[in-house]
């Protein structure tokens, strides 16, 4: 990177748009990395991690209440989740 056109950008490398709103409320997230674990009650879930491991609350959320993960994220999330139920 060059100092001159670190200046020019304000501390960026290049220049960069403005920050715009998705025009979806719901269902808009375009990366979903889903966690295979154990839910609350020990059982195996598919979803995000809440809580911390080094405090001995980590578990896994089912994604299917998540309103900005996409419908066919959550039903691929529930789908696995089923598999790994069997």
């Amino acid at each position: 990177l060059q100092p001159h056109s670190l200046k020019q950008h304000d501390g960026a490398p290049c220049s960069v748009a403005e920050v715009m709103p998705s025009p979806l409320e719901f269902g808009y997230r375009n990366k979903c990395e889903f966690t295979i674990g154990y839910d609350h009650r020990g059982d195996p879930c598919v979803g995000f991690q809440v809580g911390k491991a080094k405090f001995m609350t980590h578990v896994v959320a089912e994604a299917s209440e998540v309103p900005t993960v996409p419908t066919e994220m959550r039903s691929a999330a529930e789908a696995v989740g089923r598999f790994i139920r069997r």
